[in-house]
């Protein structure tokens, strides 16, 4: 199936979320949609650009041609205006471009379906249509606001503002497919694709984004760990159990006993741990780094 065809198949009942992380300039863009496809045809991101979103009455010649217009410096509110201009889809449309410094413009048409709307804030546009409800965006922002100022990392952000739009009732037809891309703003790691996540014609899309996402996550090193259960957990509590400090078995899970195993161990270290602002089991470089220099006991 090529591109074109499943624009088509994107037409209607989709959400979507699109952010800047201020503290690293990385770009995300996640949606959830009845379409069985709307990864292939909705979010279109290019590193050091910006981002297009372009759903209800998808086309992805206007994608790339939204990212061509960003990458030629022109702002977000210029380029829906030059997208839109003679397009005679224009009122079945819904757009939001984000440039390369957040800031975002949305366009929803007014024959796309209601209940259809979009709320722009700083370095964050959400937007939707043939929704339950207004409370749908809402729900979003305020997840995605949380997560944020928990320090979550955009990735994290982006998901928890799917969840919390398909739990406040999503599209009215169900969702049967989600997406999730990242593009990173370091100069030695630049590329479109820093997460680049596809679900397709599934029952639960967004649950199984989530556990997709987990499964494919960086290893540990991170600010933070916020991936509640995989492999990475496993190796952290091997790691803690071989410090002293953690009994259990290494179940995968970051429940209570192994965020109490970091705690005192970064304790033992000299290293903050977060009594004083909430950031309970911080696993970072340092914290890693001191574990991995412990030395296996022989038997």
């Amino acid at each position: 199936m090529n591109l074109a065809v499943l624009a088509l198949a994107a037409a209607t009942a989709s959400f979507s979320i699109v952010a800047r992380d201020p503290s690293t300039g990385d770009l995300g863009v996640a949606v959830a949609s009845h379409a069985a496809a709307a990864g292939a045809a909705v979010p279109w991101m290019r590193s050091g650009s910006g981002a297009v979103v372009v759903q209800a009455w998808t086309d992805p010649q206007m994608g790339e041609r939204g990212l061509d217009l960003l990458q030629s410096g022109a702002g977000a509110r210029d380029v829906i205006a030059r997208l839109l201009e003679g397009d005679p889809g224009a009122e079945r449309r819904q757009i939001a471009v984000m440039d390369a410094r957040g800031s975002c413009t949305t366009h929803t048409g007014r024959d796309t379906l209601a209940h259809a709307g979009a709320i722009e804030s700083a370095a964050l546009c959400v937007q939707g249509n043939f929704l339950a409800g207004p409370a749908v965006l809402e729900a979003m922002v305020t997840a995605f606001r949380a997560a944020e100022r928990a320090g979550a990392p955009l990735r994290e952000r982006l998901l928890s503002a799917l969840e919390a739009g398909a739990a406040a009732g999503g599209d009215r037809p169900g969702l049967r497919s989600a997406a999730l891309r990242v593009a990173s703003a370091d100069p030695d790691r630049r590329r479109d694709r820093a997460a680049d996540l596809r679900v397709d014609d599934a029952d639960d899309p967004v649950r199984a984004l989530r556990a997709l996402s987990e499964r494919v996550s960086g290893r540990l090193g991170h600010r933070a760990l916020w991936q509640p259960a995989g492999e990475d957990v496993r190796e952290l509590q091997a790691l803690l159990r071989r410090a002293g400090v953690y009994a259990g078995e290494a179940t995968g899970v970051f429940d209570d006993a192994t965020v109490a195993a970091v705690q005192a161990f970064r304790r033992s270290q000299g290293l903050p741990a977060g009594e004083h602002d909430d950031r309970l089991g911080l696993v970072d470089a340092d914290l890693l780094a001191r574990l991995r220099a412990i030395p296996e006991k022989k038997r």
